[in-house]
């Protein structure tokens, strides 16, 4: 199976993934934030076609040398379905600060599976 379908089957098991569409990395801890919000789409539905269009359209981001780069996904409760370049930060404080940067809501918590407030 290729990255895209993975990613697919992923959102559409669990609702949502984090990997790298090039190399198939995925994070095992820290913490994922958005890194722009010019990156974001949202989708009321997401097929294979929408996914790879994202990672071609995306491709230099996810080739950043650091290796912490993943094409997010996460379905919300209103029935779409967002893409972000999410950036994967070793510490909390970090990915806060990004994300009230940047305007984000949350930060994913990767070993514990859970979103944080970004008021936390």
């Amino acid at each position: 199976m290729n990255n895209i379908q993975t990613i697919l089957n992923s959102t559409k098991r669990s609702g949502g993934c984090s990997m790298n569409p090039i190399t198939g990395a995925i994070p095992t801890t820290g913490f994922m934030v958005g890194s722009n919000k010019e990156f974001e789409r949202k989708l009321p539905r997401i097929n294979y076609g929408d996914i790879k269009a994202y990672a071609d359209d995306f491709a230099q981001q996810f080739k950043a040398p650091k290796g912490n780069v993943f094409l997010g996904t996460w379905d919300n409760t209103r029935g779409l379905t967002y893409l972000d370049v999410s950036v994967n930060y070793l510490s909390k404080a970090g990915a806060l600060r990004k994300a009230r940067a940047i305007g984000e809501l949350e930060i994913y918590d990767v070993k514990n599976e859970i979103c944080i407030p970004v008021t936390a």
